[in-house]
């Protein structure tokens, strides 16, 4: 401790360590205050939230060093206590608590003496700490320089006019190097006024395009947000309140939501969420450790979980003048905290003026957001106009095929009708033709029978007249035989021709039969081909929706392409109304000067040249002072030099 006191004044040992001693209940009251204020921010923006979280260090900063200052400029030689005076001090409050001495120290005296003792302890373990912790930020920032030569090639070609392309989009006016190593396992961006993109060796070849896109703009978002400068001055601000675990909380949660600022940044330019989160989860496998002065999309493995639920799923913003209005109060409890806090330095803090809060810059947001929505209520107008229209097409497409569906089934029954009628004619003049065939056949049998009965009756008579005739008995009786078996015989050609007439009317009633048969066939084989048809066209319907569906598809895609083609003119002609508007006030600064000077007589009739060798108006060169005076309006106007390729030319003619 004497090292100590011999290298810095009492004064200063006391002002610090006192200092340190009131930061822990002062940085834990705006680590509870902001704490309740993420609570009730919990569905704000990240930007809000990032805001107040650096408010919430600066007022830890702010109010540490308001105390530390108040303190060394309060303390004189004679209220340090010398060593000798300092050991009397104690002595005289422990007489004081002598009745109880376990309660000596717990009065304010006693608690004031017991610390203004251990005070050269304290500092010099608070300033063992920060030097290491400094050493330690020192060898990180040593490391990035490191990263950015060691092992490592550019990335040509298609990628590095790929990057340029994001950063124009995103209106990035420096350059940045994109490079490949392969000693990191995770994006990281370096450097603030020459910044360098780091990409993990194979990462371009190893994801998807659109995620290694989606990877560039995070980092290029951090680049435009000048998080790398915000990031180091951070991490001192971390290594001067180590000790605190309240300071080291809110500045874990600054951190989370410079990601989520970086996140939401990435999304609003691409228009996907998906390929982000997805790019975070294969990207996050390794990262680099936040304490370095290093700036990676992945973070911390234990945040990475919810950044990719917040991304795929982010809650509902609130309005701008919610925000602000919130904000506003936030800055106001913030301010009244800092003048309750060091109330020993009140002349330090003035009130602050909540109209204060609603900037230029706020107003024109709101109208600008305005504006947006009234763009995107006529935009989500159209869609639904193109939708209709779809649905109409929809509706006609559907009568029209059901039309078609029912001309097809009448077309096949008719077809099959037709068909089935000329079967029919077919096999009845078959049929007719075996009938009448079968008809001849029975009636020349029955000719035949009847010429054989003809001869047989003949024969008969002849006999019956020979029987007559005949004396002799023996004779008789073989006639008489004879004429039996003639009766028999007759009897059996009756017998026959009925059998002949039964067998045509069965023959007649079998191909009556088949033909029945073939008729219901024909009726099967009918209603088969008519199933089979309306399948087909089941079939053909089921394609055609599927193909309807694709076609709405590529309708929303290529009207949500649109919309986001017009929301990336409409943020373009928002930038060269502002441009033009700024051109304008310039030109009419211009004119009043020129009016002034008397250089012109007609605002509206004029012509006027500026270059790096000269200033002319109408034609006519002018004098070096006036040169002079030009050349300061456009570079403070510009904010850029005429150089020999500069040159500013104005041509305002009456028609």
């Amino acid at each position: 401790m004497n090292l100590l006191s011999g290298i810095f004044s009492s004064k200063l040992i006391n002002a610090l360590g006192w200092t340190l001693l009131h930061s822990l209940w002062q940085i834990a009251a705006i680590a509870l205050t902001f704490a309740l204020l993420m609570l009730i921010m919990n569905r704000f923006s990240a930007r809000t939230r990032y805001m107040v979280g650096l408010m919430a260090l600066a007022l830890a900063v702010a109010v540490s060093l308001t105390t530390f200052v108040t303190l060394y400029q309060g303390v004189n030689g004679s209220s340090i206590l010398k060593p000798a005076q300092n050991t009397a001090y104690i002595a005289q409050h422990l007489n004081e608590g002598a009745g109880n001495p376990g309660m000596a120290t717990l009065t304010p005296a006693g608690f004031k003496a017991y610390f203004s003792r251990h005070l050269p302890l304290v500092v010099t373990i608070w300033m063992l700490g920060f030097m290491v912790l400094l050493l330690r930020l020192t060898g990180g920032l040593i490391l990035s320089r490191r990263l950015k030569t060691s092992r490592v090639k550019p990335l040509v070609g298609k990628w590095h006019l790929r990057l340029e392309e994001l950063g124009h989009k995103m209106n990035l006016s420096r350059p940045v190097q994109l490079l490949e190593s392969a000693r990191i396992k995770a994006p990281v961006t370096l450097g603030f006024l020459k910044p360098v993109i780091l990409l993990p060796a194979g990462m371009v070849t190893g994801l998807p395009l659109e995620q290694v896109e989606a990877l560039l703009v995070h980092e290029l978002a951090h680049i435009i947000r000048k998080d790398y400068l915000v990031n180091i001055l951070q991490n001192i601000v971390d290594i001067v309140f180590f000790y605190h675990p309240g300071a080291r909380w809110i500045s874990a949660q600054v951190r989370h939501e410079r990601e989520n600022c970086c996140d939401d940044m990435t999304v609003s330019v691409s228009g996907d969420s998906m390929n982000l989160a997805k790019a975070l989860a294969n990207a996050g496998l390794a990262h680099v450790a936040e304490s370095q002065p290093l700036l990676t999309a992945v973070g911390r493995k234990t945040r990475l979980l919810s950044r990719i639920k917040r991304i795929l799923k982010p809650y509902p913003k609130g309005s701008d003048f919610t925000e602000g209005f919130v904000g506003a109060a936030i800055l106001v409890v913030f301010l009244l905290f800092l003048v309750v806090g060091v109330n020993a330095a009140p002349r330090l803090i003035e009130p602050i003026d909540r109209e204060q809060v609603q900037t230029q810059e706020e107003k024109e947001a709101k109208e600008k957001k305005a504006e947006q929505e009234k763009e995107m209520a006529e935009a989500e107008a159209k869609l639904a106009e193109k939708r209709e229209h779809l649905e109409q097409i929809e509706q006609t497409i559907r009568a029209n095929l059901k039309e078609e569906v029912l001309k097809r089934e009448q077309e096949l029954v008719e077809k099959n009708k037709e068909r089935l009628i000329q079967m029919e004619l077919k096999f009845k003049q078959h049929l007719q033709e075996i009938e009448k065939k079968e008809q001849e056949r029975i009636v020349r049998m029955e000719e035949e029978l009847l010429q054989k009965e003809k001869e047989l009756q003949k024969i008969h008579e002849k006999e019956l007249a020979a029987l007559e005739k005949e004396t002799d008995p023996q004779r008789k009786a073989q006639l008489e035989q004879r004429e039996k078996e003639l009766s028999r015989m007759q009897e059996k050609l009756e017998q026959r021709r009925m059998d002949l007439r039964k067998k045509g009317e069965l023959r007649v009633n079998e191909l009556k039969f088949q033909l029945q048969q073939k008729r219901s066939l024909l009726e099967q084989k009918n209603r088969e081909l008519s199933l089979k048809a309306l399948k087909e066209i089941e079939l053909r319907k089921e394609e055609f929706e599927k193909r309807r569906a694709k076609k709405i598809e590529g309708i929303e895609q290529e009207l949500a392409a649109k919309k986001r083609e017009l929301d990336k003119q409409r943020q373009e002609l928002l930038k060269h109304k502002k441009e033009l508007k700024k051109h304008e006030k310039f030109l009419e600064q211009v004119k009043d000067e020129l009016l002034k000077d008397r250089l012109i007589e007609d605002p509206e009739d004029f012509e006027l040249k500026l270059t790096a060798k000269g200033f002319w108006v109408n034609g006519k060169k002018q004098s070096k002072n006036f040169f002079k005076k030009y050349t300061k309006i456009y570079q403070a106007h510009n904010k850029v030099k005429l150089d020999g390729e500069k040159s500013f030319r104005v041509v305002n003619k009456k028609d």
